[in-house]
């Protein structure tokens, strides 16, 4: 039976709203048939254009196409990459102003 969840998230340093739609679909459906009739459908289950309820929109998709997951998997170590790079700009920035003082 196919499902969607959505989660609407909010940067509070930047304002931005972003808007993820998780659609899981039955194995033998391609998911990009029905993508018009999903869009109509969260649309009419939040009242307005998704244009108005968020600056980002995700949409992810279970099985996701081979092309799709590689992408995402490239993007995760991308992000876990940056993560790495700000936690050692804050511990070198914990250590001189510890020096300094």
């Amino acid at each position: 039976m196919p499902e969607a969840v959505l989660t609407l998230r909010l940067n509070p340093k930047t304002g931005e709203r972003t808007l993820s739609i998780h659609y899981e679909s039955d194995p033998d459906a391609m998911s990009y048939e029905h993508e018009d009739d999903h869009r109509a459908f969260v649309e009419q289950l939040l009242g307005r254009p998704l244009t108005e309820v968020a600056d980002k929109l995700e949409v992810q998709r279970e099985p996701p196409h081979p092309l799709i997951e590689e992408r995402r998997h490239e993007s995760i170590q991308r992000k876990q990459a940056s993560m790495a790079t700000d936690e050692e700009d804050s511990e070198s920035l914990d250590k001189s102003l510890g020096e300094s003082s």
